[in-house]
Order: C-alpha cells, then structure tokens, then sequence
C-alpha cells in the first residue's frame, strides 16, 4: 500500500466563561492533504473522524511511503506552520453553547436537545425542592396549631353532647313527675323546677350547635391550608420549569493560553 505525506495537526480547546458557569472542552484535527509551503487552507481539511487514539505509529507490512517535498524536511517550516495552526485556531474558532442561566446549566454543542431539557428539568426539579422546604416547613407549623384546635374543639363537642343528652333526660323525667302531680291535683312547684331545665337544656344544644360550628371551621381552615401549600408547592416548580424554556446561545472564542497543539507533524495517509 501507498502511503503520501499529510500534514496532520490536533489541538485541544477549553472554553471558559464565569456567567453563566461554562467549562467546556472540545477537540479539532486537521489532515492537510499536499500541504503547501505557506498559507494553509486548515478550515478545508477539519477532520470530524480523526481520533488520534486510533493513529498507528507503526506501519503496516509492505507499506511504500511517498516522497517529502523539500520545505517539509526543514525544522523551521514546521515550527512556523505550527505557530500558524495555533493563529488560526485563536483568530476562528468558535463554539455556540446553550445556556440557563438561573438554573446553572450550560452544555456544549455535543449534548443533544433532549439531553438538554433532561439536565433543565432537574435543576429546576432541585432550585424547586429547596424553596418548597421552607414552605413545608411554614405549613407545619400551622397546621400543627390548627390540629391542635381540631383537638380541643372536638373534646368540647363530645362534653356538650354528654351535657345536653343528660339534661335531657332530666327535663324529660321532670315534666313527668309534673304532669303526674298535675293529674293527681298535687302540689305544682315542680314546674318551675321543669322550665328551668327545659332552658338549660336549650342552652347546651345552642352550646353544642356553636361549638359545631367552630369545629367545622377549623376542619376547613386546615383543607384549605392543605389546598394552598399543594397550590404553592406547584406553582414554584412551574416557575423553576418556566426557566428552562429561558435559554441563551452563548457563543464562545478561545484565548492562546487555552489552546494546546497535541499532535502536529507528519500524517501518511493511504
């Protein structure tokens, strides 16, 4: 097999910015093919494929290599191609990442949409779940205080049940010993005794209507604190949801210092 000279040349790029928080690494290869003494078209022979892991550096068997041109055998012509690449690369190279910046996620141009909306979807999931602890934590608290009334006021129901069902009774006994001293012509002063009764039992189930009716609500005072904490709960993952649709498209140039030549030398391609 034949192999010809390439010029081969792979960089490693880091791209960094501090708002939003972006950290991002790529690699560039470039396979020139016939390379010319000066001014390489680098930007015509980006290779997407090149992995330098897979570089052989022993040739094959029977492998026939093609002559150098002069100018390739010379150390100062690579030193200055070298210098060029690097110029290139700072004067051109750019990457457009998207960005939320509320949510502190950035990714580079190799992370899929999908992916994208995944990472976006936690981190609003996670900004949602701290501020929803304060919340729960405030919901706590006041429906402790309200059980706690639910508590008491349910034990004040039941003694005004008991209270009202025992005067009952009595009122009800009462107005029979009445009515039978009535008949038999006996003496009336129990009657008296009855109508108070008969008020008094009046007075516990107005007691007991009203305790009721407290009781009630406070029941639907905590349904209704339940039903605002569920609402709020919601409504701050919908505002931390709402940010991952607030994207920006940060493009991004590299500084020389971020710039490292890995490999730069002689390709034989077949």
């Amino acid at each position: 097999m034949d192999y010809i000279p390439a010029l081969l040349a792979v960089a490693e790029i880091r791209y960094l910015k501090q708002n939003p928080p972006v950290d991002y690494k790529r690699s560039l290869s470039v396979l020139v093919e016939n390379p010319r003494e000066t001014g390489q078209m680098w930007e015509n022979f980006v290779s997407k494929d090149l992995d330098p892991k897979n570089l052989l550096n022993n040739a094959p068997g029977g492998a026939k290599f093609g002559s150098l041109p002069d100018f390739m055998s010379n150390s100062s012509w690579w030193t200055g191609q070298e210098r060029e690449f690097e110029q290139w690369i700072f004067e051109t190279d750019t990457v457009s990442l998207r960005s939320s910046s509320a949510l502190g996620v950035s990714v580079g141009p190799e992370v899929s949409d999908a992916e994208f909306s995944r990472q976006c979807r936690e981190a609003a999931e996670a900004k949602a779940a701290v501020e929803s602890k304060k919340l729960e934590n405030s919901f706590n608290s006041k429906k402790t205080v309200l059980e706690h009334k639910i508590e008491t006021q349910e034990l004040q129901v039941q003694r005004y049940c008991q209270q009202m069902t025992t005067r009952g009774v009595d009122t009800a006994l009462k107005i029979g010993e009445s009515l039978f001293k009535f008949a038999t012509k006996g003496r009336l002063t129990g009657l008296s005794s009855s109508s108070s009764k008969v008020r008094m039992a009046a007075d516990a189930r107005t007691r007991l209507k009203e305790a009721e009716t407290v009781l009630e609500n406070y029941q639907e005072d905590l349904k209704t604190l339940q039903a605002n904490f569920e609402a709020e709960k919601q409504a701050l993952l919908d505002k931390w949801l709402a940010e991952a649709d607030n994207l920006t498209e940060v493009k991004l140039t590299p500084t020389k210092q971020n710039i490292r030549i890995t490999h730069f030398g002689i390709g034989w391609e077949s």
